[in-house]
């Protein structure tokens, strides 16, 4: 995930979490639209676990007790000037292929 650079608002990378902290899951929180993305350390890179849309109950694999309705955390209001019409992004070939 060679995408992450340090800045202000994101002072760590990919390598310092797994290389440096060796944490085991990382999630990707888009508000909108709404989803959350589910990143497990394997070996030495991150692999997409899941992707979480707003209707999902996110399960945590470190975590296994851990339910989150995520209707309950976007509940939020968003005006429509705010609403993103078309979201285009390619996928990084940093990414390793996701689990399913």
């Amino acid at each position: 995930m060679a995408g992450l650079k340090k800045s202000k608002d994101s002072p760590r990378t990919w390598e310092d979490y797994q290389t440096k902290s060796g944490v085991q899951e990382v999630w990707l929180v888009t508000p909108y639209p709404s989803a959350v993305e589910v990143f497990f350390l394997d070996g030495d890179s991150y692999r997409l676990k899941r992707t979480y849309a707003k209707e999902d109950t996110l399960l945590s694999p470190c975590f296994p007790d851990l339910e989150i309705e995520l209707a309950r955390v976007f509940d939020f209001p968003v005006d429509p000037d705010e609403r993103v019409q078309l979201v285009k992004e390619g996928r990084p070939p940093a990414y390793a292929r996701a689990d399913t």
